[in-house]
């Protein structure tokens, strides 16, 4: 039920140009929200309202950034979590953006039915390769563009998705 604020959806030479936009979230082709932002080198400001208690609210929030070396030169940005002080990659909004872990957030997997691994991301790879989520359905056919390595490591591991499940419901 969250807004998904992922650092990975920011070109990296937009902080250096102080870019500024809008993101938006929809749900079934309607729009669930929307937040205002202003990118700098070291930090960026969040600029959205919110209802706190039927009381609406404009907030103007300052995100810090701290900065990881990486081996072969560089650095990694990270967002500073404005509770927590953690470095993190992706902030949730509810009526602030904060980490998964202020919000006590659970990830999809910790929730599937059968506590079988593997089968929700199965189901994603079905869909991202043109053919229906559900394990019912035959694999999809090689899109193409797509190696042939990269298709049969897909279908091997929808394989081995597959065979758990069938083992799980036999057993029940």
């Amino acid at each position: 039920e969250f807004h998904k604020l992922d650092l990975a959806e920011f070109k990296s030479d937009w902080f250096a140009r102080r870019y500024s936009g809008t993101l938006r979230w929809s749900l079934g082709g309607r729009e669930t929200g929307s937040i205002g932002y202003r990118l700098a080198p070291d930090h960026m400001r969040l600029l959205y309202s919110t209802t706190i208690q039927r009381e609406k609210r404009s907030i103007d929030e300052r995100i810090d950034f701290a900065f990881t070396p990486q081996h072969f030169g560089g650095e990694r940005r990270w967002i500073v979590c404005p509770s927590c002080q953690e470095r993190c990659r992706v902030l949730w909004g509810a009526n602030y953006f904060r980490c998964r872990k202020c919000y006590r957030a659970t990830y999809e997997s910790q929730y599937e039915r059968f506590h079988l691994r593997g089968l929700a991301t199965a189901q994603r790879l079905r869909v991202r390769l043109g053919g229906e989520a559900g394990m019912c359905f035959p694999f999809p056919e090689k899109p193409k563009g797509m190696h042939w390595r990269t298709y049969l490591a897909a279908r091997e591991r929808d394989w081995d998705a597959s065979a758990a499940m069938e083992r799980l419901l036999s057993r029940r």
